[in-house]
């Protein structure tokens, strides 16, 4: 061929190279969106001049700094409620001055800030965003930070520690759950304010940076480059961060980051848009779902690291945040494996009150009235502030000699009449233990559930401060046991609980959760979750139950970060009598045959040789019956307790 042949050759090629590149780079702008082509469904308040109030975002001056050209805007949730403890979502905004040729535009100020909002959809956190300050903390500095060429970021950080103690002193915010998120100047702030110094950095619990990363380019403010931006990145210590940007610049940024620190605790994702704009936050999107599932998960987390446990049925091992794996062969082994299924639990049911929740009982007797075994008084006790529990307080007539009763917490099914029932005074009557221990001579404490009976409870009002219904009830009757080991008749150290259905797995739940409940009777009351409806969860994920199932994990057994295999084998060594009808169509008895298997590993770590009564902690029970709790298994049950905690025990659990 000759040579002007070839030249022609590479000529044609090299069009069609061109063209072939112009077709990808146009396949790439349809592939992400213009914001605008996508119809906002939150729309962000305005900031207005205004004593703050929940639902409002008003603008906000802080005590000794200027005040009149110095602000950031509070956003108070709808849910906000004076005392109540709410996370943060602290803000910084993108560069000012900024306008782009899709008509993208920043101003630079705490107002125009968008992204936190998204975040939340204006409930369950507290939303500030802050300025970025000249040097002299005298004005905000709509580009970077300080004043040019020294760029000198002191101001801005001090402002930030001012209004970080200011929301959580003032307004409630949880000062263990803050989370830093930031748009262009803002995303790199993340790093670059957040983790400049050890003192900032400890502030918070997670990142979200969105376009732009600290120490990807260099930029016109010293330290800017990549060794010093690796320094700070030091200060991370694992915290997870969720990375994202326009186009694909999350796969920029994770080119940058993998070979500089640990992406164990790492999310990027594209916006889905091409825009270099924050308000691609306000509209729908598969990025803003995950963004939102990922924040209620760390959110939900107690600031450890999670650790993952992939077959919840493997109980005699012990795992580390790192994927490490240990067996259990001690008691002390597996004590440490119980704090694991205690976070795993706080991930879906969201965090237990920590004991600054106790308030005064407050108990009071409504009425009484005398029976020939026992006396039965309705009651109402607080068990946190703004909240009364209504319940049954069944006190026999004759006590042991000692003056003090074996004690149980009573809790009923999913009925209308909830508390009611168990006291024998309505509904089925093979449901009424409690009036049937009180005949025996057990001291009984019937609280309803949030919701049922008397107890008018609204789960997205009075319980916004609670990821899940189970978790309100878990601390409701924590102050129960509170309640029954005030009371002059009670040994406290002889208390039980027992229930039926939503009562059964209550009482579980609770028990994982407080020692003090030395023995439980759990009838119909859980099967693993794989069993449950063939792993069909929609049945947990009510208000009343737990939501983030559903919300973060999907409905899939396989995600739920703990199951029943663990919550049984935590009881150890304690009690635990289970009901478990063969014709169960809830929760099915094979399941609860697996889970008994491999919680008597455990309980066997506790064996000791004993003398007197038989005395067996863990007993299943599998009668030919349906969901109920007949009489045969009820006495089998009773005669249990007796030997537990009641009147044949002589063991202690201690």
């Amino acid at each position: 061929m000759k040579i002007d042949s070839w030249i022609r050759a590479i000529a044609f090629f090299a069009c069609l190279q061109l063209i072939f590149n112009g077709s990808r780079i146009d396949a790439q702008q349809i592939e992400f969106p213009d914001i605008r082509s996508v119809e906002a469904d939150l729309i962000v308040p305005n900031m207005i001049d205004q004593e703050p109030e929940s639902g409002l975002r008003v603008r906000r001056s802080l005590e000794g700094w200027y005040r009149e050209r110095v602000y950031h805007s509070l956003y108070l949730p709808k849910d906000w409620t004076p005392g109540a403890k709410l996370p943060i979502i602290v803000e910084y905004s993108g560069n000012g001055g900024y306008r782009d040729a899709l008509g993208d535009t920043s101003s630079g100020r705490p107002e125009d800030s968008c992204l936190g909002y998204g975040l939340s959809t204006g409930v369950g956190y507290i939303w500030i965003c802050l300025p970025c300050l000249n040097a002299a903390g005298s004005e905000i500095a709509l580009k970077w930070w300080g004043d040019a060429p020294q760029y000198d970021p002191e101001s801005t950080i001090h402002y930030l520690h001012a209004a970080v103690v200011d929301t959580c002193d003032n307004f409630g915010g949880d000062s263990s759950r803050i989370i830093l998120c930031g748009f262009s100047r803002g995303s790199i702030a993340c790093n670059f304010l957040g983790l400049h110094d050890e003192k900032t950095a400890k502030l918070w619990r997670a990142f979200v940076p969105n376009s732009h990363y600290d120490g990807v380019r260099n930029w016109p403010y010293p330290n800017s480059d990549t060794v010093s931006a690796a320094i700070r990145l030091e200060r991370l210590n694992n915290r997870p961060q969720f990375i994202c940007g326009e186009n694909d610049q999350a796969e920029e940024t994770r080119r940058y980051l993998v070979p500089r620190v640990s992406s164990a605790n790492l999310a990027f994702a594209s916006t889905g848009f091409r825009n270099h704009n924050d308000a691609w936050i306000l509209r729908p999107s598969k990025t803003r779902q995950q963004l939102q599932k990922w924040l209620q998960r760390v959110i939900s987390n107690d600031g450890q690291g999670e650790v993952v446990y992939p077959d919840h049925s493997q109980l005699l091992v012990v795992r580390d945040a790192t994927g490490g794996v240990r067996p259990v062969k001690t008691k002390a082994d597996w004590a440490e494996r119980v704090l694991h299924v205690q976070a795993n639990m706080q991930l879906v049911m969201g965090k237990l009150p920590d004991p600054s929740r106790r308030v005064p009982l407050d108990l009071v007797v409504i009425s009484e009235e005398h029976l020939p075994k026992y006396r039965r008084q309705k009651i109402l006790f607080t068990p946190e502030s703004n909240d009364r529990v209504p319940a049954w307080l069944l006190i026999p007539n004759e006590l042991p000699e000692s003056g003090k009763s074996a004690a149980m917490l009573c809790l009923h099914q999913t009925t209308n009449i909830g508390k009611d029932e168990p006291a024998g005074l309505g509904g089925s009557s093979s449901l009424h233990y409690a009036h049937e221990l009180a005949e025996r001579g057990y001291l009984c404490l019937v609280p309803d559930y949030p919701s049922f009976g008397e107890y008018t409870y609204d789960f997205k009002i009075q319980g916004a401060n609670y990821a899940s219904g189970s978790m309100k009830a878990i601390w409701n009757n924590i102050r129960a046991i509170d309640l029954l080991g005030s009371l002059p008749q009670v040994d406290k150290d002889r208390i039980g609980a027992i229930g039926h259905s939503l009562g059964g797995h209550n009482c579980l739940f609770t028990a994982v959760f407080d020692e003090r409940l030395k023995a439980v009777v759990s009838s119909c009351g859980f099967t693993p979750f794989h069993d449950y409806y063939n792993g069909k969860l929609a049945g947990w994920t009510s208000d009343r139950y737990m939501p983030r199932i559903r919300d973060i994990y999907e409905n899939n057994a396989d995600k739920v970060p703990f199951d029943f295999y663990e919550i049984i084998a935590a009881l150890a060594p304690r009690g635990l009598y289970s009901n478990s009808p063969i014709n169960d169509s809830n929760f099915d008895v094979g399941g609860v045959r697996k889970a008994f298997a491999k919680a008597e590993e455990v309980f066997t770590l506790f064996r000791i040789p004993q003398s007197g009564p038989s005395r067996t902690p863990l007993m299943l029970s599998t009668p030919n019956a349906p969901h109920d709790f007949p009489k045969s298994e009820r006495d089998a049950a009773y005669d249990w307790l007796d030997r537990m905690i009641g009147v044949h025990s002589i063991i202690s659990l201690q």
